[in-house]
């Protein structure tokens, strides 16, 4: 999902200042990875799960680490804000080589 998008979800939900209020530098979109479903979704409590994608011959991989949960869940589920691994993979690599 687009950023512009993501944040059009936000807004039509009335949920907007929330999101700033967790990323203020959301609009420069580096590192942001924005998914939704409409039946599914993240929820609170679910911060530093997966944000598993399929490629187009199946395969999955990790696209992002969820970061931030709107308090709605249910069927109404807004997006879920995720970290990037790709933007991120550098950090992060270097992080757990320690742990």
């Amino acid at each position: 999902m687009s950023l512009d998008d993501c944040v059009a979800e936000y807004r039509a939900k009335n949920r907007y200042n929330l999101l700033l209020s967790a990323y203020p530098d959301l609009l420069q979109g580096y590192g942001v990875v924005c998914a939704g479903h409409p039946n599914r979704g993240a929820c609170n409590g679910d911060e530093g799960g997966p944000v598993v994608r399929k490629d187009e011959s199946g395969r999955q991989y990790l696209e992002g680490i969820i970061s931030f949960t709107a308090d709605i869940c249910g069927p109404t589920v807004l997006p879920t804000i995720s970290t990037s691994v790709a933007d991120n993979y550098d950090f992060i690599t270097e992080t757990i080589k320690y742990a």
